[in-house]
């Protein structure tokens, strides 16, 4: 059994997993019960049946979906409601006792400057892989200027350019490739 989180009725940013392909289930779940959530999409041209194509809203990050609310709440949700069932929290190791695993909350400045990046249309915002963030260790920066002024994050080398990522440690990575370092950028 996973490490609860330290004050179980505190509001936080739960990462979730979704059983396969009931994202949409629970999100209109969620947002019926007014649950605070984010499941980060993408409209992506899908090829059907018979040379049929049509475009799609599909989440981002597969099977996962971040729900603000205490854990209590959550747990209780899925014991009562069939359609939350599928939710399973989202564990990583223990800091404390590496052989355990514990159910994290995303910090909220961390999560606001993820779903700012996220639900951003500039085609210069990417979702990144973990082997291109993971290369070597960056300076911390906050963005001074622009759409994502006062956005914090890491920056990095990436496909040749010089970006600023924002990682949830273990479930997604998020980088802006056009960042002119010496003008929107404050190191921290």
């Amino acid at each position: 059994m996973a490490k609860l989180p330290a004050d179980i009725d505190c509001i936080a940013w739960y990462p979730m997993r979704i059983a396969y392909q009931q994202w949409s289930r629970v999100k209109e779940r969620l947002d019926r019960e007014g649950v605070c959530n984010f499941l980060p999409m993408e409209c992506r041209l899908i090829e059907r049946t018979k040379g049929q194509r049509r475009y799609e809203n599909i989440p981002r990050i597969s099977s996962i979906i971040f729900i603000h609310d205490s854990y209590r709440h959550i747990y209780e949700m899925k014991q009562g409601e069939q359609d939350l069932s599928p939710l399973r929290f989202y564990t990583r190791p223990d800091h404390e006792d590496n052989s355990q695993r514990e159910i994290f909350a995303v910090p909220d400045k961390q999560m606001d400057d993820f779903m700012r990046m996220a639900n951003s249309t500039d085609t210069s915002v990417v979702f990144l892989e973990e082997s291109d963030y993971l290369r070597a260790e960056g300076q911390r920066v906050r963005i001074a200027e622009g759409e994502f002024a006062g956005i914090e994050g890491v920056i990095k080398r990436i496909q040749g350019n010089k970006c600023v990522v924002i990682r949830i440690e273990g479930i997604a990575t998020i980088g802006w490739l056009r960042v002119d370092v010496n003008k929107r950028l404050i190191k921290l």
